[in-house]
């Protein structure tokens, strides 16, 4: 009996299926790609069934042909020659026609077990080529292959009992090398599930991790977009409450004053803009202290006290930078929506967090012009910032009737 040479179908691979991002159920989609994946025999594959094919072909016509073999030939030989044709379409013809698939694999079963026994058991490799394969592709139904198997075996059984000179040790070996088969294509079947199943982790992880840099780099744009903000609010609107302060000193002819505005409005100008360089160069923390922040505010015509009970601890870049930008921007809208009205600044710490307390009473009067610019987008940075520390914090704001307030609270633990 011919030793089959068979190889089997190239493994399953992510080369296209690792192009879709998995969003929910789409995971299953993807896994189905993978399993799918199989383009046909790699090159060694479809050597070595080339191989074994020739080689049955070429026992078979030498054992019938030579004399005294009958002529024309005899069934035996051309049903064995079309098991042989079939299993060399089975190698070459893409997996994705699955009906020419499917037929040769078909006949390659049916032919080569009509025959196996006339044959001395040399047409036993395509049936054993056609069961392996069937049964160890994951993308193709597992009871597909299986009925192949269960064919051979029952056509072993006719033969069997319709030709009683069969002898019956030959038949049962010629089932047993079926079984066998069919275990191989099972264990092959297994194997690619799970080299399929490691390289579908594989891919899902490398989507999280991308999922995982975008989260990050837009959350990184959210962070930048609102630094910018509070620095041209913080410095725009200082200087617009400047000029206001050099057109008012300018009408009544005090030169020296409105000279000294300007030169206010100056620093104020380059601070702002040295922090907007910082913001979108480096990404560094604000250079500028608390006490330069408040000395900023008096010096653009604000009244501010600050109150510090406590001990002080370290605090990192980030829970430093949420305490300057929410005094920052709390002193930007006293200035546009209260100005002129006394600030009252609390920082508080304990072992827990550290605690800043703004308090701007009610301008008395119409809203002030400056007023009008804002958008709330201030508060709701000052949100997402305190929210976005790695120890977490709270934004809370108290709009009264005679004073608004605005809570910050930075967890230091």
């Amino acid at each position: 009996m011919t030793t089959p040479a068979l190889a089997g179908d190239s493994p399953a691979t992510l080369t296209e299926a690792s192009s879709v991002t998995p969003r929910g159920d789409t995971a299953d989609a993807l896994r189905q790609q993978v399993l799918a994946a199989d383009t046909g025999h790699s090159r060694t594959g479809q050597i070595l069934n080339l191989a074994g094919a020739a080689v049955v072909a070429y026992v078979l016509v030498t054992q019938f042909v030579r004399p005294p073999a009958p002529v024309p030939p005899s069934l035996v030989l051309w049903l064995g020659l079309v098991a042989v044709a079939a299993w060399i379409v089975r190698v070459f013809v893409p997996l994705r026609r699955v009906g020419l698939v499917t037929g040769a694999e078909v006949v390659m079963t049916v032919c080569g077990a009509l025959v196996v026994v006339p044959t001395g058991g040399l047409t036993i490799a395509p049936v054993f080529a056609a069961i392996v394969m069937a049964i160890g592709r994951p993308a193709r139904p597992l009871g597909y292959g299986i009925g192949l198997a269960a064919t051979a075996v029952a056509l072993q059984g006719v033969l069997l009992v319709v030709r009683g000179d069969f002898p019956v040790v030959l038949v049962l070996g010629m089932v047993a090398v079926f079984v066998l088969a069919a275990t191989l294509g099972f264990s092959r079947r297994q194997s690619r599930i799970a080299t399929a199943g490691s390289e579908l982790l594989a891919a899902e992880r490398l989507v999280a991790a991308h999922d995982r840099v975008r989260s990050a780099a837009l959350e990184e744009r959210a962070r930048i977009a609102r630094d910018i903000h509070d620095v041209l609010a913080h410095s725009l609107g200082g200087l617009v409450v400047q000029l206001d302060a050099i057109e008012a000193l300018l009408e009544v002819g005090d030169v020296a004053g409105a000279a000294s505005r300007v030169s206010a409005g100056r620093r104020l100008a380059a601070s702002g803009l040295r922090e907007a360089r910082s913001v979108v160069s480096t990404l560094a923390p604000p250079e500028d202290d608390l006490a330069t922040l408040l000395a900023d505010h008096r010096e653009l015509g604000g009244t501010v006290s600050l109150v510090e009970e406590g001990a002080p601890r370290p605090l990192d870049d980030q829970q430093s930078a949420a305490i300057h930008r929410a005094l920052q921007e709390g002193l930007s809208n006293a200035r546009k929506h209260a100005p002129g009205m006394p600030v009252r600044a609390a920082i508080v710490w304990d072992d827990a967090r550290v605690l800043l307390t703004l308090t701007t009473p009610r301008a008395p009067g119409p809203h002030p012009s400056l007023a009008e610019s804002g958008a709330g987008h201030g508060l709701a940075g000052m949100r997402a910032r305190v929210a976005a520390l790695p120890l977490g914090g709270e934004v809370h704001v108290e709009d009264g009737a005679e004073t608004f307030t605005v809570t910050v609270a930075v967890a230091l633990r």
